[in-house]
């Protein structure tokens, strides 16, 4: 058991599967912070956590399915640059956004057996995450299935809160990272 680690690669693993940084190459686009990674690193951090971690297993099973559906959608996205993989994006990100859920009361846990001062932040992000998410598709739908342009820029200024809340919670955890001593 690492919680240091853990949390490391938690909060790694939450950057990789929320953020997209894309380079062109030749007309191809490529995803440089793909989303497989990010499932690479929860599945290294679930054995970190411990005893934090012991009951649930979804938390050390989701992370392998989803490496490699998202390493195959990574894959595709290059191979592939016209297909339009919206449906398969809005499938993952809705396991994604339900796995962070799933995660945080692990790290609300750790939060309290260390002391930390961050233990309402962490609380209060796990919902904002999932309540941003849930308004990012919901937008996202309603721009795509009325062909709406109204609906597009409060999706997008959704979409940049979500980006906003990941890096708070990234630096969040590494934040409690520091704080952790005997773990």
């Amino acid at each position: 058991m690492d919680i240091k680690k853990g949390i490391t690669l938690t909060a790694f693993g939450f950057l990789f599967c929320f953020v997209n940084l894309n380079l062109g190459f030749r007309g191809v686009n490529v995803n440089i912070m793909p989303a497989f990674a990010g499932w690479i690193l929860f599945y290294l951090a679930y054995k970190r956590l411990g005893s934090f971690t012991e009951g649930k297993k979804l938390l050390k099973w989701i992370p392998p399915v989803m490496a490699v559906i998202t390493f195959g959608v990574w894959i595709l996205s290059i191979v592939q640059p016209d297909l339009d993989p919206g449906l398969m994006n809005l499938l993952t990100g809705i396991v994604t956004e339900s796995y962070i859920f799933l995660i945080f009361p692990v790290l609300e846990m750790i939060t309290q057996a260390v002391g930390s001062e961050h233990a309402s932040t962490i609380h209060i992000l796990r919902f904002l995450n999932l309540i941003l998410y849930a308004g990012f598709v919901l937008l996202s739908l309603m721009v795509l299935i009325t062909k709406d342009a109204k609906f597009a820029l409060p999706a997008s200024l959704t979409g940049f809160c979500v980006l906003a809340a990941a890096l708070v919670t990234c630096m969040t955890l590494l934040q409690l990272r520091n704080e952790i001593q005997n773990y």
